[in-house]
């Protein structure tokens, strides 16, 4: 299902941009994920549709991708008032990817240019090698809105076991990189995908669950019932 945090934007030179997040709901990879852009003008006539695959090849269950549709003809890019979005095509897979790979720092920059940098470093974290490996970042705003997305490859691209790599992604619009809050990232190669985290927000919840528990026994005592005991 694509979500619905996308956002558009015109480039420098024209073209009109819709970027955003694509999710495989399933319960089996899919890979070739097509999204199609319908636009319409100011009379809600459709002038053009564009198509594009998601960033990830191969999107396993539960994961996002990144995608970005473009429309090319600066003609039509400027009489685009509204569009829709939708999945138009995908094939299921039976290609596994190994959770192997990491991400051991980042950090981030605007240039001279006003151009935003990201910058870090991979690691395969796995027992064979992982070719063509490639890195995502998914740029959203302060309000969860997906402004901006980049891929590149690693250098090197080929990492043998326990091997890291550099890249390096520049977000190429000043006004999109002024907008960008935060950023994730997906790492995919022709083998391995990136390890998911376990999100700080579920952290927070249960060492705030852990406080209130020791406070509410400290209070009633070690042998005094709660919440959290069995009554009979």
């Amino acid at each position: 299902m694509v979500h619905d945090n996308h956002s558009s934007f015109v480039s420098s030179v024209g073209t009109f941009h819709v970027v955003g997040e694509v999710e495989n709901m399933g319960s089996q990879s899919v890979a070739f994920v097509t999204i199609t852009g319908t636009f319409y003008d100011s009379n809600n006539t459709m002038i053009v549709t564009e198509s594009s695959f998601a960033t990830l090849e191969i999107i396993p269950p539960g994961v996002k991708s990144p995608f970005q549709v473009i429309v090319t003809d600066q003609n039509q890019a400027e009489k685009v008032h509204n569009y829709s979005l939708a999945v138009t095509d995908s094939s299921v897979t039976t290609k596994n990817l190994t959770k192997t790979l990491i991400i051991l720092s980042n950090s981030s920059h605007i240039s001279l240019s006003g151009f935003l940098n990201i910058v870090g470093e991979v690691k395969n974290n796995g027992s064979s090698e992982s070719t063509s490996t490639r890195v995502a970042a998914t740029c959203y705003d302060e309000n969860g809105k997906v402004v901006a997305i980049e891929s590149g490859f690693t250098d090197p691209p080929n990492l043998n076991p326990e091997q890291t790599a550099q890249f390096n992604l520049m977000v190429n619009n000043e006004n999109q990189s002024a907008k960008v809050d935060n950023y994730a990232f997906q790492v995919q190669s022709s083998e391995a995908i990136l390890i998911p985290e376990f999100p700080i927000s579920y952290i927070f919840i249960f060492l705030a669950l852990l406080f209130a528990l020791v406070i509410m026994r400290s209070i009633k005592g070690p042998y005094s019932s709660s919440p959290f005991q069995n009554r009979f």
